[in-house]
């Protein structure tokens, strides 16, 4: 009895050193996860960016921020518009832009005279504004929102978003091993802006392009309004009129191509942009301005990253673009 009792003694001991083992190691692996891979994310690095540019806004004054996802990301480069800042998030919905935007103002204390919100055709379908991508990326999204509310938001449980966000390498392992492999490429990024440099004038089968990655966001069994994003986008539009923040909507410029599949899949764009705007004349009067870019750049493939995305050529010549119209607005927005 005296030997099973040793035994059985020596045996919980292994089996309390092997969990320690394994808890240490994964608090290890997880800290070089956070440091290689999670410190080389987009959203961390423009985070930290975001804190070092205030320095550039005297009295933290901004004349126009830009909110919206990847089209804005890509396609809005504040180095050619006066007094600005891209907000844009990949993948960002209205959700995460009402909070963002409360973030800057409340807990930032930054003065924003103009919003410009991305009203694209797919901003608010049901597909891409599905909960699992809201806050996807939790490093940063805390700041913005507590925890609880983002599990909330994505339908989660609390538990689920606290591993997520704390130890991120828990179902990432391969990320992890691809950033040690290799050395990581870090995407060049300026006020928010983020430099691609593909040229869509060169790829084979443009009109295959579309329906591979972007098609979903208009298929029938979707609506092409998500209720919940669209409950925010009027949410934003209310706390910008109340803050006395003026609202600018913008459309931004896709390929002929991507126009093309867009007409085949049926897709009104009239419906779209009547239910949107009857809503904003609602909260805002006709105090609002909208900017129509959609077919800028039809002749001009070569100034695309992909089928929708501008690559930095065409965002400068964009960019450039929209600092010329945003000057003819504030100037008769001030007479």
């Amino acid at each position: 009895k005296v030997g099973n009792r040793l035994a059985y003694c020596s045996a919980i001991k292994r089996s309390v050193l092997f969990l320690l083992i394994l808890v240490v190691l994964l608090f290890l692996l997880n800290l070089l996860y956070i440091g290689v891979v999670q410190h080389h994310n987009i959203p961390y690095r423009k985070e930290l960016m975001y804190k070092e540019d205030l320095k550039h806004f005297p009295n933290k004054e901004i004349g126009f921020a830009f909110f919206g996802s990847s089209h804005t990301t890509f396609a809005t480069n504040p180095r050619y518009i006066n007094d600005s800042y891209n907000f844009g998030i990949n993948h960002g919905t209205y959700t995460e832009a009402y909070y963002k935007l409360r973030k800057l103002v409340e807990k930032d204390h930054l003065h924003i005279k103009n919003i410009v919100l991305e009203v694209d055709l797919h901003t608010l379908s049901g597909q891409f504004n599905e909960p699992q991508w809201i806050f996807f990326s939790l490093e940063v999204a805390d700041e913005v929102v507590p925890l609880r509310k983002i599990s909330e938001l994505r339908e989660q449980s609390r538990w689920s978003i606290v591993v997520e966000r704390y130890f991120p390498v828990l179902g990432n392992g391969i990320s992890l091993v691809e950033s040690m492999v290799g050395k990581p490429k870090l995407t060049t990024l300026y006020f928010g802006w983020e430099k691609h440099t593909k040229d869509f004038s060169q790829e084979e089968n443009k009109n295959k392009t579309f329906y591979g990655e972007y098609g979903y966001y208009f298929s029938n069994d979707q609506p092409r309004i998500d209720e919940e994003s669209f409950l925010y986008f009027l949410k934003l539009l209310t706390y910008a009129k109340e803050n006395n923040i003026n609202v600018i909507f913008l459309k931004y410029p896709i390929t002929k191509e991507y126009d093309e599949m867009i007409m085949a899949s049926k897709v009104t764009k009239e419906d779209y942009y009547t239910a949107i705007f009857s809503h904003a004349d609602t909260i805002l009067g006709e105090k609002y301005v909208v900017l129509d870019y959609y077919d800028l750049f039809f002749d001009h493939p070569e100034y695309f990253n992909d089928d929708d995305h501008l690559n930095s050529v065409g965002a400068e010549a964009f960019s450039k673009k929209v600092n010329a119209d945003l000057e003819k607005f504030e100037l008769n927005y001030n007479n």
